[in-house]
């Protein structure tokens, strides 16, 4: 039985793995030579586009190495691109400096431990791709930039000085970019941090991305997380956005996008953006959660220019000072079009600008809006604290009436008032400790678990519960 079991493993193996090589690339090699070994090792890139080289083998490029020139890695077949050696990661230097899938689909890429100068991107369609602990810099256009991409990873990479956006996931209305996993990035500078975009024909990228855990600092001119994910065709479906860190000089928005149904964006951490901390276009559910922003022009936006619906806005903290022109949480009716807001457990801290606006038109009604225990906290004394149909409030008792009276989701179970915030925590003594409701959300900005004794807090932290471990949600 052993033997038919190792008989069956090895057919299952495919035919292509099973006489693997390995060549290593240095400079001072040999093209010369056979490239199995580092003494016999090849010298230019180019020797890894053709036979010897066939699917499944790995490619090796010295430590300390420096390719530079107008072409750069052009990869053919299914390969593992790492480095050996110990010093600099091996340096690619060129306008195209590494290409996957050079005009041939592929099934099994592996990208790591590499520094490339210039454009890193697939030109053909792609499954099964991992990029590990790569350097991009300099890039004439993007960091890193996939399309038709069907099951990938993008992690532990760092990416600065790029014009374009750092990573940008593509699909087509035949080749969609599918499965997708970015994380553990560090992102600087150039024009959106992540990106998750529909063609130039706008048509949807692909199901399924987890973006998490990434830093995106340093003054990009556009947006953080962008997914303009295409409404050309099925949409997109199942994006969850967490554990990020996002400021620095935002040019525009923190995070979101249109064109992606069950979306979640959770844990997330937002500062010193020139637009919303969240922006919350196009269908749903979309569902924001835990999230933490200050400094930001705006808290939540929901569009002016596409229909949404279904959008949950649960437990998050929101902070503005000074330079916040935007309200904290700003809806748009669309005239009728948006409709299903649900915003309950939220803490709101602002000091220029309405707490909730409803703008052109719109109202609680006729957006099928609900609010409840949420905290407000006017933190300069501005006095039109909520706005709707073209009529300021400023007093919650007001703005309960405005709303319909007595009952739920009128915000009749909120209230006014300091919550003691040191960050986006809060004391045992706040008033948003016990008084929120229960909303489904399992845990707080840090992964702890809520309720704690049975009883929701307010904001995006949950006091009590113990630690159990694990990182502190999008606050690295």
């Amino acid at each position: 039985m052993k033997r038919l079991l190792l008989a069956i493993a090895i057919l299952l193996i495919p035919c292509w793995l099973m006489g693997a090589e390995t060549y290593y690339v240095k400079n001072g090699g040999n093209d010369s030579a056979d490239g199995k070994s580092d003494a016999n090792a090849w010298a230019s890139l180019s020797k890894c586009e053709a036979s010897p080289v066939a699917n499944g083998d790995t490619i090796l490029l010295k430590c300390g190495s420096t390719w530079a020139g107008v072409r750069g890695l052009r990869v053919k077949y299914n390969l593992t691109i790492t480095s050996y050696g110990s010093g600099a990661q091996p340096y690619l230097n060129s306008a195209n400096a590494l290409s996957i899938g050079y005009y041939v689909d592929l099934n099994g890429v592996s990208v790591s431990n590499l520094h490339v100068d210039g454009v890193f991107s697939t030109l053909a369609v792609v499954s099964n791709l991992t990029i590990d602990n790569v350097t991009v810099t300099s890039s004439a256009g993007n960091g890193i930039y996939v399309k038709y991409v069907d099951t990938f990873t993008i992690k532990n990479c760092n990416i600065s000085g790029m014009v374009g956006s750092g990573i940008v996931v593509q699909g087509s209305a035949t080749n969609k970019a599918t499965n997708g996993i970015i994380e553990y990035n560090t992102v600087s500078g150039g024009a959106d941090g992540i990106v998750i975009h529909g063609d130039s024909s706008n048509n949807s990228v692909g199901d399924n991305h987890t973006i998490r855990y990434n830093t995106i600092t340093g003054g990009q001119t556009e947006n953080c997380i962008d997914l303009d994910a295409g409404a050309v065709g099925t949409l997109g479906n199942n994006v969850y956005v967490y554990n990020n860190t996002c400021g620095g000089a935002l040019g525009t928005f923190g995070i979101g996008g249109s064109g992606m149904t069950n979306s979640y964006y959770y844990n997330n951490y937002v500062y010193d953006a020139a637009g919303a901390a969240f922006y919350a276009p196009g269908p749903g559910p979309q569902t924001f959660y835990n999230n933490y922003a200050i400094n930001t022009d705006g808290g939540f936006y929901i569009s002016d220019s596409i229909d949404t619906t279904n959008v949950n806005i649960y437990n998050n903290t929101i902070v503005g000072g000074a330079e916040s022109n935007r309200s904290a949480i700003t809806i748009y009716g669309r005239s009728g079009a948006n409709t299903g807001f649900d915003i309950k457990n939220n803490i709101i801290v602002y000091e220029t600008q309405p707490f909730v606006l409803f703008y052109t038109g719109a109202t609680a009604d006729n957006t099928v809006t609900t609010l409840d225990n949420n905290q407000y906290y006017d933190s300069g004394g501005y006095t039109s604290k909520w706005y709707m149909n073209g009529t300021s409030y400023s007093s919650l008792a007001d703005w309960r009436t405005a709303l319909g009276g007595a009952g739920a989701g009128n915000d009749n179970s909120s209230a006014v008032g300091d919550p003691l915030l040191t960050g986006y925590t809060i004391p045992s003594n706040s008033p948003c400790k016990d008084t929120g409701t229960n909303t489904s959300v399992a845990t707080d900005i840090r992964g702890l678990p809520r309720p704690f004794n049975g009883l929701y807090d307010i904001g995006a932290y949950e006091i009590g519960g113990g630690f159990m471990g694990g990182t502190t949600g999008g606050l690295h």
